[in-house]
């Protein structure tokens, strides 16, 4: 939640026996090509809000899996998505 800047979040799981190494690998070829990378199944998000306020959302993540945690809206002047533009997406894994 911010008081200037809308935000989404989009979680998303990686095909089991990717390591958190091949994760950061696929996302940054994803951010160059526009493509989505391969097996990565989309699990919830959280939608955008107007600035002050926020949502949640329930979601459960496995142990020893890699998901990724991005944010697709562009700034409110225009130009890419963040998790283009601003390099707004992380790569984490569940011990």
């Amino acid at each position: 939640m911010g008081p200037e800047q809308w935000h989404f979040a989009e979680f998303a799981e990686f095909p089991t026996g990717t390591t958190a190494a091949q994760a950061e690998a696929a996302m940054s070829q994803s951010m160059k090509s526009g493509e989505p990378p391969a097996g990565v199944k989309r699990i919830g998000a959280i939608k955008a809000a107007s600035p002050g306020y926020g949502n949640t959302f329930t979601t459960a993540f496995d142990k020893g899996r890699v998901y990724v945690v991005a944010d697709f809206l562009p700034d409110r002047s225009g130009g890419p998505p963040h998790a283009i533009g601003h390099e707004m997406w992380r790569v984490f894994a569940v011990p």
